[in-house]
């Protein structure tokens, strides 16, 4: 166990020194604020390089973007941008980071670039980011990938999907299918008082899975760990819903509202 222990933690401290420099190590910045017409556009795809990202799902009829840009140098912020595009269905905003840094095996995007977008809550939304916290407020449905930071998204009125590397990951009031999976980190999900749907599939490498049910919430559970505790204070047997919540080195914990 301590071999184990030991290994996991040198693991966490190369994963940690690979990470991007800190915000506050990017001295030179600006501010861009812009509005996107959506055009009868349905979805919203975001991609980040290194920053925290807020979305907020809203009443709107367009998407609003303010972003902070951070760079080293006043010639690397000249060239930091956020862009928007339109592919059919989908309108896209996007960071343009040229500036990469290499460190062993990893390269990564030389900048910090934070993003808060309000678009229109009936947009269907999709991330994908590389470093930095994830917030997501109201979505309709949301797709979610990110490879460093934590993510908490707060009430989804469709599905979610996410898949994350290193960081925890809080889903709040979730009202219909949830599928989270995460390499490091704790897996929180908590289902709103309605909730309707078929499944739920959580799964983590290194880290707890806790999931809270409403008060009538039935369920098949298949709930696995090698190395922690299974505690099903939910008293999950049967149903029409189907539980899967797992873990390598952590504990299962299924709760009732």
């Amino acid at each position: 166990m301590k071999s184990l222990l030991a290994a996991l933690a040198i693991l966490a401290a190369v994963t940690a020194a690979a990470l991007p420099a800190r915000a506050d190590q990017y001295s030179y910045k600006r501010t861009l604020d812009s509005t996107v017409k959506t055009g009868g556009a349905t979805a919203l795809a975001v991609t980040g390089q290194n920053g925290n990202i807020h979305l907020f799902a809203d009443g709107g009829s367009t998407v609003r973007i303010h972003a902070i840009l951070g760079a080293r140098s006043a010639d690397a912020l000249k060239m930091l941008d956020v862009r928007s595009s339109r592919q059919g269905n989908t309108l896209h905003v996007e960071d343009v980071c040229p500036s990469t840094q290499h460190l062993f095996f990893w390269t990564f995007a030389d900048c910090d670039i934070q993003l808060d977008v309000h678009y229109p809550r009936a947009m269907a939304l999709s991330l994908n980011s590389k470093n930095g916290n994830i917030t997501v407020d109201g979505p309709a449905t949301v797709s979610l990938s990110n490879d460093n930071g934590n993510i908490h998204i707060t009430g989804a009125k469709g599905a979610v999907s996410v898949k994350n590397a290193n960081g925890n990951v809080t889903i709040d009031g979730a009202s219909t299918n949830v599928s989270a999976s995460n390499h490091n980190g704790n897996l929180d999900v908590t289902l709103d008082g309605g909730w309707h749907g078929s499944s739920i599939a959580l799964s983590t490498n290194a880290g707890n899975v806790e999931l809270q049910v409403p008060h009538n919430f039935q369920a098949k559970l298949n709930a696995k760990t090698r190395m922690g505790d299974v505690r099903n204070n939910a008293h999950l047997q049967n149903g029409p819903v189907t539980v899967t919540a797992t873990t390598t080195f952590g504990d299962v914990r299924i709760n009732r509202g």
